[in-house]
């Protein structure tokens, strides 16, 4: 098999990209780190009762979980244009996919807490 050559100004160019690449992880992650404390939250209001306070917190939600997939989108397209300098393509494409699914996870809880809260059902002790 043989060796692949690489330049120097291939290995800068691949190593310029990953930089670009994980940023964009790192907000990805933030964003959905901010989504899991918001959904936390709401769950916290359903549970005291708060129903008011669980709708408007959905909102909330629902937009971070749209952040998170237009973030999640724009890397796929930078992943897809700069994937033949990358050495670790997949692992980057299965992170942002997972990543993404959290995100909906937790804007299903945030919806499901949503529609009970809308509904009028609380938690009887």
């Amino acid at each position: 098999m043989a060796e692949e050559y690489y330049s120097p100004d291939d290995i800068r160019k691949a190593s310029i990209a990953e930089m670009n690449l994980i940023e964009m992880l790192k907000s990805i992650t933030r964003t959905v780190e901010d989504t899991f404390i918001e959904v936390n939250d709401i769950v916290l209001s359903f549970l005291g009762g708060k129903l008011e306070t669980v709708k408007t917190r959905y909102v909330k939600a629902r937009h971070m979980k749209n952040q998170t997939e237009e973030l999640k989108d724009k890397a796929m397209e930078y992943l897809v244009r700069v994937s033949t300098s990358l050495l670790y393509k997949d692992v980057y494409r299965i992170v942002l996919t997972d990543l993404d699914r959290i995100a909906q996870n937790l804007d299903a809880v945030a919806y499901r807490l949503y529609l009970l809260a809308d509904r009028g059902y609380t938690l009887k002790g």
